[in-house]
């Protein structure tokens, strides 16, 4: 009896909190199986895709109004940061089971050293020992160009696939990322954006 009481009161508790991205992002646990050196993988990859920008001249004025530190936050914000990675993965997990092994494959060769080099060829290749890095070891520059490649790939379908699947997939969870007062922080910068221009024409 008491059992069923102690259930009852934690799927009240459960149905309280809500969808997990509704409650900060935050999810209790991650059921995608992927590798840790395939998250790091995903993660430059993501971080590659949406990069932090540097903050522009005009945000550094005197005022200390809320959106302007919104606006730099968003500039500073990356697809590498926080749960998004783990999230793309989650994401990943519902897609059809051919995308899922193409994505694991694909993440599990970019994690060790020859398989970049098979993947990316000279951009993983630097000057200082050791001479081969992995994907997430490259400087963002060049796995911008690593991806663009991929993007314009003919012969290497499969990684345009992958190119495509993770770049939809780390955009969603990007831009649907909700802050803890159930607002995307995102969407609040880019009308503040277009305010700011309208104000300065």
């Amino acid at each position: 009896m008491a059992a069923q009481e102690e259930a009852k009161a934690a799927a009240t508790r459960r149905r309280r909190r809500g969808h997990p991205l509704l409650r900060g992002c935050r999810r209790e646990r991650y059921t995608h199986g992927l590798h840790p050196a395939q998250m790091e993988a995903l993660r430059a990859m993501c971080g590659a895709l949406i990069p932090s920008l540097p903050v522009t001249e005009r945000l550094h004025g005197d005022s200390d109004d809320g959106g302007r530190k919104d606006l730099e936050r968003f500039y500073l914000a990356s697809a590498a940061d926080g749960t998004i990675p783990e999230e793309v993965a989650e994401l990943v997990t519902r897609c059809v089971w051919e995308a899922v092994v193409l994505v694991n494959v694909v993440l599990w060769i970019l994690s060790t050293k020859v398989g970049t080099l098979a993947l990316c060829g000279r951009l993983c290749i630097s000057g200082k020992f050791p001479y081969v890095r992995k994907f997430a070891d490259i400087p963002v520059e060049r796995r911008e160009e690593a991806l663009s490649q991929w993007s314009k790939a003919r012969c290497l379908f499969p990684l345009k696939i992958t190119f495509v699947i993770i770049k939809i997939l780390s955009h969603y969870a990007f831009f649907t990322t909700v802050c803890s007062a159930c607002l995307v922080p995102c969407i609040f910068c880019l009308v503040y954006i277009i305010m700011l221009e309208k104000v300065c024409i």
